[in-house]
């Protein structure tokens, strides 16, 4: 058992502070809310999936159910068109119509038969109307399918001729007709009246959801037959995605469209063998949604328990701890913290940069609206979680005094300039207008904590947008009066947002402390980064503190000493870029889902990629081949990243070989780790979860 476990399961021997508990407690708690929501949504896409498929398979049940209607429907054209090419001189149409009389009472699918001449005039009607006249060029008939002679012509209200009773009550029919073969009788057109209740009820009856539609439609896209049924004529149009499709294939599936009312969901066709229509039906989003909830509810509860059932525990845990021991066991349960840090950072960070790769990646190939936006929800939310997991970070690092201040050359002009440019776009969206102000005898180059400095300013001006919805924020610099002769600049960030009350500026810096609950539930965050503020101002020999009025604003400061530079600004040399050049690249990764992200990402620059899974393998393969470039993963089985390099090396040393540069890919965020890559022999290091943009300008720095 680890000197962390026995912390946490025996309080008399090593404890821990509450706080310490807390940030554990917290991490735990995002890490297993990380990967119940990444199991909630498979659980989804897999509900979606199956409704594809169900969809899909129901089209081609129906469309084959129309193709045997039609084939009725065709052999009854053919059969009444055989009895006018036999027609007596002496009888007439009787005959033919004794034939479609017959046909109509077994048929329920036909409503009505006539044959027209080629004036238009009905010369046999089953329903006894012969010598009317009908138009049939405004049925507008489709064209003759490949294979098929017959036409289905645009839906009619009441009968084919003036019923103005039926056509008043809804009712309406679906012409069909088919040229009647013979030289004698080219001038006559048999024409039956479909009953479209008859393929309603068939679509009807296979409707996946309530809010599904389903559709008997021409290839040109006119619906033939819809369902739900509508009201009065003409049926609408299809979109026009449907028919597109249509004319490359005869069958498939499209996503994020309905067929009529611009649902969002899934929409399946089929094309019927020999005749020129399709069925097509679709699942709305919201009833997969509803199907999932109530297939798998059991799963959801059992993942939405858990990070309330750890933070149960964490609670437990702190109102279980003895305090008369806490400060005694201090800097056991700081050793104990800085363990636990490790491994969550890896075992959090790690998953977190599968998530935000695959997420970035399939948002450069997704071509939907609707997928591009969950996508974007998904790489956001991820985002704001890995902030907070850094947050936490930091200020558990500053607490255990793991921290250190730097002292580099840097330009504070232009570091101050990128910052608020940076931020300036954030603003914007939210209607507010940044200012930069640099009052003068501001040195543009000094010496000190460059990253630290960038890290405060990030964090007041992002909580300035944050908390303003109207007005302006301004970002300045100024000098500040010292007795002894010392650099001290001061920094201001101000904004018209919604204050503090008075009560609460006594604990705005404190950690895990927002002014009051209300801030929580409405902007969000850990109540972390002030904190962070302060001990970073207070770790570079400085001060910060706010003034604000509630409802008018704020202003918040930070003094901060900083060394002169008398030397000159260094000349900057432009580098070849190496960014396009084709490299042969070796990615060791034990991580399945990370060694497609980081793959994905490389071929996209055109480089070879070798991909092995451990550092065993990662050494055979510098063996037997030589590599531009390794990038390494630290933490692996049997052999790690860190032992694999010293390998390598050894063996580049011992065969007198090129070195080759080798990157760490790392979910560890300790300095003391980052300086063990660095004694391996790695040359760079990246932190998982990193971006594309940043892994690539760090390949083309190092080829």
């Amino acid at each position: 058992m680890t000197k962390l476990q026995n912390s946490l399961l025996h309080p008399g021997q090593g404890k821990i502070s509450r706080h310490r508990i807390a940030v554990a407690g917290v991490l735990i708690t995002l890490a297993a809310t990380g990967l119940s929501s990444l199991a909630a949504w498979r659980s989804y896409t897999q509900n979606v999936e199956g409704a594809a498929e169900t969809v899909s398979a129901t089209t081609e049940v129906l469309s084959q159910g129309v193709t045997r209607t039609l084939d009725s429907v065709s052999t009854s054209l053919d059969s009444v068109g055989e009895s006018v090419i036999m027609i007596n001189p002496f009888t007439g149409f009787r005959s033919v119509k004794d034939k479609a009389l017959r046909i109509l009472r077994e048929s329920p699918q036909i409503r009505q038969i006539l044959v027209v001449d080629s004036k238009g005039f009905v010369v046999m009607d089953t329903h006894g109307e012969e010598g009317a006249s009908v138009d049939l060029t405004s049925m507008m008939f489709s064209d003759s399918a490949s294979g098929s002679v017959l036409r289905l012509g645009n839906p009619v209200p009441g009968r084919f001729l003036d019923d103005r009773e039926q056509a008043q009550s809804g009712q309406w029919v679906l012409p069909v007709t088919k040229q009647t073969p013979g030289r004698d009788v080219s001038s006559y057109k048999v024409v039956v009246a479909i009953n479209p209740f008859y393929f309603s009820s068939m679509l009807d009856s296979a409707r996946l959801s309530t809010d599904g539609e389903a559709a008997l439609i021409r290839f040109d896209g006119q619906s033939l037959v819809s369902v739900p049924t509508p009201h009065e004529l003409p049926l609408p149009k299809v979109e026009d995605k449907v028919v597109r499709r249509l004319e490359i294939t005869d069958h498939g599936r499209i996503d994020d469209t309905g067929i009529f009312f611009k649902r969002k969901g899934l929409v399946a066709f089929e094309a019927s063998e020999f005749y020129p229509v399709a069925v097509v039906a679709s699942v709305s989003n919201d009833d997969m949604v509803r199907q999932w909830l109530r297939s798998d509810w059991q799963l959801l509860l059992a993942l939405a328990g858990t990070p309330l059932l750890l933070v149960g525990l964490t609670r437990y845990m702190i109102l279980t701890m003895d305090d008369r021991l806490r400060i005694a066991e201090l800097e056991a349960a700081n050793q104990a913290k800085g363990d636990f840090l490790a491994m969550i950072s890896h075992e959090v960070r790690t998953p977190m940069n599968g998530i935000l790769g695959m997420a970035q990646l399939a948002l450069d190939e997704a071509h939907t609206p609707s997928l591009r936006e969950r996508l974007k929800i998904i790489a956001s939310s991820g985002e704001a979680l890995l902030a907070i997991l850094n947050d936490i970070l930091d200020f558990s690092r500053m607490d255990r005094g793991v921290a250190i201040p730097e002292s580099i050359e840097f330009d504070l002009v232009e570091l101050v300039t990128d910052v608020v440019a940076l931020m300036r776009e954030s603003a914007r969206q939210r209607g507010l207008e940044t200012i930069l102000l640099i009052a003068e005898g501001v040195p543009k180059r000094v010496s000190g904590d460059k990253s630290r400095l960038r890290q405060i300013l990030l964090n007041l001006i992002g909580n300035a947008i944050k908390f303003t919805e109207i007005g302006l924020i301004e970002v300045s610099v100024g000098m500040e009066p010292s007795k002894d002769g010392e650099l001290r600049l001061r920094f201001q960030v101000l904004d018209t947002g919604i204050g503090i009350d008075s009560e609460a500026l006594p604990m705005i810096f404190s950690p895990f402390t927002q002014a009051d609950s209300s801030i929580n539930r409405r902007y969000g965050g850990t109540g972390l980064g002030l904190a962070i503020c302060r001990q970073l101002a207070e770790l570079m020999g400085g001060s910060i503190w706010v003034e604000s009025e509630l409802g008018l604003g704020s202003r918040f400061i930070f003094v901060l000493p900083f060394e002169p530079v008398s030397s000159p600004e260094p000349v900057r040399l432009e580098s070849p870029s190496v960014a396009h050049r084709e490299l042969s690249i070796l990615v060791a990764e034990d991580t399945e889902v990370n060694r497609l992200v980081v793959k994905a990402m490389l071929t996209k620059y055109g480089h070879r990629i070798t991909v092995v899974e451990d550092g065993i393998q990662a050494v055979d393969a510098c063996r037997d081949a030589t590599f531009d470039l390794i990038l390494m993963d630290v933490q692996m089985p049997g052999m790690g990243g860190m032992d694999a390099a010293k390998a390598i090396r050894s063996m580049e040393q011992a065969a007198a070989r090129k070195r080759t540069p080798i990157i760490a890919l790392t979910a560890a965020v300790l300095p003391s780790d980052h300086e063990l890559c660095r004694q391996a022999g790695m040359d760079g290091l990246m932190e998982k979860p990193f971006k594309e943009s940043k892994l690539a300008e760090l390949i083309a720095h190092l080829s």
